[in-house]
């Protein structure tokens, strides 16, 4: 056959393979008849449960040999309060133990003025405190001098003092031992030193120990 004729017979055959079908194409399925495969077990959902609702700062159980003063005080812990700043909580809190203190120290808009109000009167003391006397430390978190002030609920026979202050917009519950200042628990797990922060932020958080600076008695205020 000649060039030209074999040309023309694939012409026509490449023409009819490109024509639109007037059926549509139908593909067989996949052979799947031989394969034995186990049922998919159906998926058990579990019950669900209501979560309890959890308060992050829980209330502090006043211990039962507490008195009346230091009752109040435990009372405190665990409360909100983003309005006052420390001094006005320290403040507040000798109230609520019904104490009375001077004018000048109830002017005072922050720890510096505090403690200068106090060292006017002879008031500052680093002696065993007694329970409504008032602790201030320093340059927690680079706060610089008295930029937190607490007040004291009790002492235990080892000297840890215990105390009530508010930070971070929360009354907390802190220990200070000023004997053992690095050491945040003794042997026993009992804890003698607080770690304490000022406010949220990068800086390290400090030991109470460490970061102690006077107490301010109550008794040579008054």
């Amino acid at each position: 056959m000649r060039p030209i004729g074999l040309l023309a017979i694939a012409a026509a055959l490449l023409a009819a393979g490109c024509a639109k079908r007037d059926m549509p194409y139908r593909f067989r399925a996949p052979l799947v008849d031989g394969i034995a495969a186990p049922d998919v077990p159906r998926r058990r959902l579990l019950p669900t449960r209501a979560l309890p609702r959890v308060d992050p700062v829980p209330a502090t159980p006043i211990p039962p040999k507490a008195g009346p003063k230091a009752a109040a005080l435990y009372g405190f812990v665990g409360q909100r309060n983003s309005e006052d700043h420390h001094v006005e909580f320290a403040l507040r809190a000798l109230d609520a133990i019904e104490v009375r203190v001077p004018a000048a120290l109830r002017a005072a808009a922050d720890g510096p003025a505090l403690v200068e109000a106090a060292r006017a009167r002879d008031a500052l003391s680093t002696s065993p405190p007694l329970l409504g006397d008032l602790v201030v430390f320093d340059d927690l978190q680079g706060l610089g001098p008295s930029c937190l002030v607490g007040v004291v609920v009790s002492s235990r026979k080892d000297g840890t003092v215990e105390l009530v202050y508010l930070a971070m917009g929360v009354v907390r519950r802190g220990y200070l031992n000023r004997a053992r200042p690095t050491d945040n628990r003794d042997r026993d797990g009992r804890v003698l030193n607080t770690w304490l922060r000022a406010k949220r932020g990068h800086y390290s958080k400090g030991l109470a120990g460490d970061a102690f600076a006077t107490y301010i008695r109550l008794d040579r205020l008054l």
